[in-house]
């Protein structure tokens, strides 16, 4: 709405153009006074009533409002404005904008709402899709993919999915390839492992049992010579149970003999197994010990002598002067045996602490060709150690020397009852004189070593090659002990059991056999073997077989 106003005067002309919206509902009473001059007003859509019909006598009537204003033109008044206005009227107004703008807003909401839930039920479903892809990944592996349809951010995603699918299901049978070529590199591993056992043990059988016996004969001039091939077969066969002790470890596979021990006799093997080799090196050799006498453990003695001695034998390789030191101290109040071995040897830098205990690793190559080994002496104690809940710890200088700490729980026990000892030793002897014991094995060297080596203990030996002329001498005649080799032609040694057990005066069966793997003497105890003797066969380990055969009747 727009009102246009003007005065004119002697001076000065004055015209002013003014605009209003909905006038028709607010202003009442327009009032414009000039002095001294002639106003003219002019509405073109309302009729403006007198100023008067909107006072009472107490003023404004209640629900209008007064607005004035000054007309000024430089600083001189030259008129007033006055505007009554129904403020019911502008409220009216207000609440009507506001109900119309709370109509639009409800609308807004109810449409977004039905498009988030549309968008929603979109997603979810494609979601759930990606969901259950994931979970048919998880379970039968990668290479499901999802139908995409259209170019949006959801597509987007499911193309990733797909593409990455795809490329783990590459990935997952490049795996699968290679851990099937490694499973059979490793079985083949084994499998060489355990043929190479078998041949070398065999001949060595042949080599140390003929040495052990001529031991005893020759003069002195040649018990050196004899010495020096007994010891170089021993060692050829400690590295031989080396390795196939870490093929062992590395399937966990290799068991604990737990049994009751003396601390003191493994102090003394420890202290009389290196007094001749250090003495050949000039070196001098101390044991020391700390609370071990009379005390009797609950453990695998020849584990713990087999890790005592791999740290003396690695001490006394890198030492070419000084002490090498072994120190024992059982501490009653913890159950901890410590071993303690030190060296005033090369030593070992510290950046080459953990690479030691790695198979077939050394300081580095110069020290195999200086010092010779196969690297594996370290690495099997650190891994029995493990096997035996305990820890090894290493402190070394470069050219000062090491010190191997070994800490193993270990419970106590009481002592063997020495009359058991000597019941059992007298139940022994008794036992082997003129008994008669068969040896069935195709080798004919171990056949000769074996009749040797029984005659010696007082046994009656008979002996054959053919697996069917052992089943019948079984059979025929009476035995105490009866031998049987695992690899043979015509039958194993397990099966060659099953067959001869057929009468109710059953022999005692071992198995003597190259192959100490744990399959193999599984085969024999499921076969109803006592136990398995290896080769080569020394007397400890048979007297130690029967010896516990003898005590537990």
């Amino acid at each position: 709405f727009k009102f246009k106003f003007w005065v004119k005067s002697a001076s000065f002309t004055l015209s002013h153009n003014v605009t209003c919206f909905s006038i028709e509902m607010i202003i009442h009473h327009l009032l414009i006074r000039w002095p001294n001059s002639l106003c003219h007003f002019r509405s073109e859509v309302v009729s403006l009533g007198s100023r008067d019909a909107y006072y009472s006598n107490s003023g404004i009537i209640e629900g209008l409002s007064l607005k004035a204003v000054d007309i000024k033109v430089g600083g001189l008044s030259i008129g007033r404005i006055e505007a009554i206005f129904d403020e019911r009227a502008i409220l009216s107004h207000i609440e009507s904008s506001n109900r119309y703008l709370i109509m639009i807003a409800s609308l807004e909401v109810v449409f977004v709402a039905i498009v988030s839930l549309l968008f929603s039920w979109v997603l979810v479903k494609e979601l759930r899709k990606l969901t259950q892809a994931v979970e048919s990944i998880e379970i039968n592996g990668p290479g499901r993919t999802i139908a995409c349809v259209g170019d949006d951010e959801i597509s987007q995603v499911i193309s990733a999915f797909n593409r990455m699918s795809l490329g783990l299901k590459e990935q997952y049978e490049q795996l699968s390839s290679a851990k099937e070529q490694a499973q059979l590199a490793n079985s083949a591993k084994d499998d060489f492992l355990a043929m190479v056992s078998h041949e070398m043990r065999t001949p060595l059988n042949g080599i140390l049992g003929m040495a052990q016996l001529l031991e005893a004969e020759v003069d002195e001039g040649k018990k050196e010579q004899v010495n020096i091939i007994v010891s170089s077969g021993e060692h050829l066969l400690f590295i031989i149970n080396d390795i196939l002790d870490i093929s062992k470890i590395e399937h966990g596979k290799l068991e604990l003999s737990i049994e009751p021990f003396s601390l003191e006799s493994l102090v003394e093997e420890v202290k009389h197994s290196f007094d001749s080799v250090c003495q050949q090196k000039k070196l001098e050799y101390i044991v020391t010990t700390e609370y071990v006498k009379g005390i009797y453990l609950v453990g695998d003695k020849a584990r713990v002598k087999q890790i005592i001695f791999n740290l003396l034998g690695n001490a006394i390789k890198f030492t070419e002067k000084g002490v090498i030191s072994c120190h024992f101290c059982w501490q009653c109040n913890l159950s901890i045996l410590t071993v303690t071995v030190s060296d005033t040897g090369i030593g070992i830098p510290q950046d080459k602490f953990d690479m030691i205990f790695d198979p077939f690793s050394q300081e580095d190559n110069s020290t195999t060709r200086n010092f010779g080994g196969t690297g594996l002496g370290l690495s099997i104690s650190k891994k029995l150690v493990e096997l035996m809940s305990g820890k090894i710890e290493l402190f070394s200088k470069v050219n000062f020397g090491s010190k191997f700490t070994v800490t193993l729980p270990l419970s106590p026990t009481i002592s063997p009852s020495s009359t058991v000892k000597k019941t059992n030793s007298s139940h022994l002897s008794s036992l082997l004189a003129g008994q008669h014991i068969l040896i069935i094995d195709d080798n004919k060297i171990n056949l000769i070593v074996g009749k040797h080596f029984f005659k010696k203990l007082g046994l009656n030996v008979d002996s054959t090659m053919d697996p069917n002329e052992g089943i019948s001498l079984i059979r025929s005649k009476s035995y105490l002990f009866v031998l049987v080799d695992n690899h043979m032609p015509d039958l194993s040694g397990p099966e060659l059991m099953k067959m001869a057990v057929q009468s109710d005066e059953k022999p005692i069966f071992f198995g003597w056999t190259a192959d100490m793997s744990a399959q193999s003497i599984k085969d024999f105890e499921q076969a109803g073997a006592q136990g398995v003797l290896p080769k080569p066969l020394t007397n400890e380990d048979f007297q130690k077989i029967v010896t516990s055969l003898s005590a537990s009747d």
